[in-house]
């Protein structure tokens, strides 16, 4: 039988106490897989890890704000960090009608209420505008703020669910 080896470099993920370089040894995985492996299992406590909607709901942030076709997700506690990746560049259109535009690799800073110094998604506001920080004034509020060169209020009913997303061309 074949192995194929693959140096995963250090990392620091949602259980962030500490860095990791790990070398996993797998049968015919690619690095999306290879990615899902990693970030399905905490390596301290061997448990699977939360999905992105669920970390989102702890910080008061939609569920729905990113499409359900994510590879996986990184989030360093200790400097607040989030990182979620896609297989590639993708859109979701919400119920809203707004519609939001991802890169294979968005990050951003995770607190209360917001994701901010967004990197890797747009929306459309008559252009393709970056943006740069989501917010919720408070868990009560019914508004999801997205900052956009422009600030533009849009309901957060629309952000509950994870919705599908479509593969672009190009971020």
């Amino acid at each position: 039988m074949l192995l194929e080896s693959i140096t995963i470099p250090s990392f620091q993920t949602h259980f962030s106490y500490a860095s990791f370089s790990c070398q996993f040894f797998l049968l015919k995985k690619s690095p999306l897989q290879v990615c899902e492996d990693v970030m399905k299992l905490n390596l301290l406590t061997g448990k699977p890890l939360k999905d992105l909607p669920d970390l989102l709901r702890e910080y008061n942030l939609p569920p729905g704000l990113f499409p359900r076709n994510i590879t996986c997700y990184e989030f360093d506690q200790l400097k607040a960090k989030l990182i979620v990746y896609f297989p590639s560049a993708c859109e979701v259109t919400f119920k809203d009608s707004s519609v939001v535009r991802y890169a294979t690799r968005v990050k951003g800073t995770l607190s209360r209420g917001k994701l901010t110094g967004i990197e890797g998604m747009k929306t459309k506001v008559l252009v393709w505008v970056k943006v740069t920080s989501v917010t919720v004034e408070s868990y009560k509020s019914d508004k999801v703020l997205f900052t956009a060169g422009v600030k533009k209020s849009r309901a957060k009913d629309a952000y509950e669910i994870p919705s599908n997303a479509i593969k672009v061309e190009e971020f």
